[in-house]
């Protein structure tokens, strides 16, 4: 191989080597905001925990009702969908970002969950005690019959009861519901964030 040819391919070499363009990475650097989390995440737990907690009330309303529950259910998770997608959304744009990272978008919905799930636990407890009880203790003695298969146990039965009247058991049970439902759409949503950028969304 003469020199020529060797001169050649090392020119090659430099020309594939990738180039890093030192000011655009600056300047992204630069235009990447800190936006705090916990302010808007409690801004969009009460949209959301205002329309779970709406879905919910009107699915205990028509509990008689053989479809409209299930309407009502579906649209609390289309809720959950929308709700979550737009805060991703918004904190992508305030973020100055293409993308957020799969943590911080995981991380975030699961936030909204929680706060939202403070509202939700309020209203689960409301429905059992105004809106619903009657519908609500059937499931109870239901429940206590199938357990306790006729061997009454007189503490099993008042420490069931006092659970079950509880306004703690409710509103903790509205939290856990809601951060379970909300974390397992906000897994998806932040693994599609991941493929499918906010930012160049129309």
């Amino acid at each position: 191989m003469n020199q020529t040819e060797e001169n050649r391919q090392e020119n090659n070499e430099e020309i594939n080597e990738p180039k890093i363009d030192i000011s655009s990475f600056l300047l992204n650097n630069m235009n990447e905001r800190k936006v705090p989390m916990a302010h808007p995440a409690a801004k969009a737990g009460l949209v959301l925990g205002v329309s779970v907690s709406a879905t919910q009330i009107l699915a205990a309303l028509f509990a008689e009702s053989s479809f409209l529950p299930v309407l009502f259910n579906i649209l609390q998770i289309i809720a959950f969908v929308i709700v979550l997608q737009a805060a991703l959304r918004i904190r992508v744009i305030k973020r100055s970002v293409p993308v957020i990272g799969f943590g911080e978008a995981w991380g975030y919905t699961v936030l909204i969950s929680f706060f939202a799930g403070i509202i939700v636990g309020v209203f689960k407890y409301i429905i059992f005690k105004y809106i619903a009880y009657e519908s609500y203790q059937e499931f109870f003695n239901l429940y206590m019959d199938t357990v306790l298969q006729g061997s009454y146990d007189a503490e099993m039965i008042n420490l069931a009861t006092k659970m079950w009247n509880s306004p703690l058991i409710w509103f903790f049970s509205g939290i856990t519901s809601t951060v379970f439902g909300g974390a397992f759409i906000g897994l998806l949503e932040a693994a599609i964030n991941r493929r499918n950028p906010l930012m160049n969304r129309r």
